[in-house]
């Protein structure tokens, strides 16, 4: 597929810049989350809270559906944390999706043995950063667009790539 293999290369490119340590198979499992999350379809997912998931998994009694529910738990939270963290609601934090993603990630490592989960599981906050950076490639130059991308998100991404281009972020403007 075209668009995933695209994403790819923006994983690859975000990952390095940040310097963020991610393996071949976590990188093309969040290009697959981009690829995912990048329709309507999959923006409709979105719509479905971590809670009920989570209900959901706990109350399955076939372990592979309960796996997919997990997956889907992590895959959402990963999606909500790096690709649209503007909608996320100042009553629900960042950090409670890295838990939930955290959490979910590790139930489909148990349930599976794939050692992928665990990786994505100890380091959601990063990849979540690899897949915002991979997203915002497209307007790193755009200082006005990035600036007011960070103010709203506080992603490290984006602070990064301020700086590089010769904007300072204040640490009053960190703190806040």
């Amino acid at each position: 597929m075209i668009i995933e293999s695209f994403f790819l290369e923006e994983i690859v490119k975000s990952s390095d810049y940040q310097n963020i340590k991610i393996g071949h198979h976590s990188r093309v499992y969040l290009s697959k989350i981009m690829t995912k999350y990048s329709t309507q379809e999959g923006c409709d997912k979105l719509n479905k809270t971590i809670a009920n998931l989570y209900i959901e998994s706990i109350m399955e009694d076939k372990k592979t559906v309960r796996f997919q529910k997990y997956k889907e738990i992590g895959d959402t939270a990963l999606a909500k944390v790096g690709l649209f963290p503007e909608s996320i609601s100042k009553v629900l934090s960042k950090g409670y999706f890295y838990d939930m993603g955290s959490v979910a990630y590790e139930e489909c490592y148990r349930l599976r043995g794939t050692k992928i989960f665990l990786e994505i599981s100890n380091n959601i906050e990063d990849f979540s950063e690899v897949i915002f950076g991979a997203k915002n490639c497209s307007i790193t130059n755009n200082i006005l667009e990035l600036y007011e991308l960070w103010r709203r998100t506080k992603s490290s991404f984006a602070r990064k790539r301020l700086f590089s281009l010769g904007v300072i972020v204040s640490e009053k403007e960190v703190l806040e």
